[in-house]
């Protein structure tokens, strides 16, 4: 995997990783919305097609996961409450 490759997805992981621990509020979807937009000006998102589907990719599942009032279960890696 090229190295600009391994970069991308090391930071959508990190982003992701970030927000997905804990219950998001109005504050934080704004953080998550910008931190999102600097990855994919960063990485050059109008020329670099892996780091334009991987932002989307991002916007899309916390979408998924909040849309319509549903809230999800925060990981418990201890006890595997969110299975």
């Amino acid at each position: 995997m090229p190295e600009e490759d391994n970069r991308i997805f090391g930071e959508v992981y990190e982003i992701y990783n970030k927000y997905r621990w804990k219950i998001l509020t109005e504050d934080d979807f704004h953080q998550l919305t910008a931190e999102i937009a600097a990855f994919a000006e960063a990485h050059k998102f109008q020329e670099n097609p892996l780091a334009d589907r991987m932002a989307l990719m991002l916007i899309d599942t916390f979408n998924d996961m909040y849309s319509g009032g549903k809230v999800p279960h925060v990981p418990d890696y201890f006890g595997r409450s969110d299975l």
